[in-house]
């Protein structure tokens, strides 16, 4: 099972970044959220924040930052990039 959950998760991030290398951010981050499968919700939002932040998709890390915190504890980690990033954007 945890091969299968693993696969999956690779081919959701690389059809992730299809859809953000199209400028389709909102539906990327919609599909990722509906189907990358983790038990843990902080750990997901962790991986799409680095994903985003690879691609130097700032101004949505930000949104995407803002609106998980609202949800969800985030790591100190990401609290900290937070602040860099508000500082480029």
């Amino acid at each position: 099972m945890f091969y299968l959950e693993e696969d999956n998760n690779l081919y959701v991030e690389a059809v992730v970044r299809l859809y953000f290398s199209s400028f389709e951010v909102d539906d990327g981050i919609k599909y990722y959220q509906k189907n990358y499968i983790h038990y843990d919700s902080e750990v997901k939002e962790y991986i799409l924040l680095e994903i985003l932040r690879e691609l130097e998709l700032y101004e949505d890390w930000i949104t995407e930052y803002e609106s998980a915190s609202k949800k969800i504890k985030l790591r100190e980690e990401l609290t900290k990039d937070y602040d860099k990033i508000k500082q480029i954007v």
